[in-house]
């Protein structure tokens, strides 16, 4: 999720939609058979924050994950693009489960860097100063079977 200053009107909403989102896939994983419902949050913001990410690694623990996702907050964003590479880079390398149903769901209201995705100005127009690419990440994604 964007958890940048831009997404303060939006991020109790947000938070709101992301609980019932998880009660929902609890509910359908105990009415398939007792599966197990993991899940984990990464909260991005832009390159030059502080404090750039917060992670949740993947838990069963749905009070934690409720709670952790409740104490999120909006801070920092300079330009308009935020650093959604480097979120999703940080979402693929959390402990998926390789036979699972896999799902990301992403919450933002800003393009990531890079002036072939958008218009605006942008503080990193050749992209993500890490080297991250959203076409390879997104192909990532297809590989690991993780759906949007």
């Amino acid at each position: 999720m964007d958890c940048t200053s831009s997404m303060q009107s939006w991020i109790d909403r947000a938070k709101e939609t992301l609980i019932q989102i998880i009660d929902k896939v609890v509910k359908d994983c105990e009415e398939d058979g007792q599966l197990k419902a993991r899940i984990s949050f990464v909260g991005y913001r832009d390159i030059k924050d502080k404090n750039r990410f917060t992670i949740l690694p993947f838990t069963d623990d749905i009070q934690s994950v409720k709670a952790f996702i409740n104490n999120s907050h909006a801070s920092g964003g300079n330009d308009i693009p935020e650093d959604m590479q480097g979120g999703l880079k940080l979402c693929l390398l959390q402990d998926w489960t390789e036979e699972a149903s896999k799902r990301v769901i992403i919450i933002t209201d800003a393009p990531p860097h890079g002036t072939r995705y958008h218009d605006t100005s942008d503080d990193f127009p050749e992209g993500s100063p890490d080297g991250i690419e959203l076409e390879s990440l997104m192909q990532e994604f297809a590989q690991k079977e993780i759906e949007f």
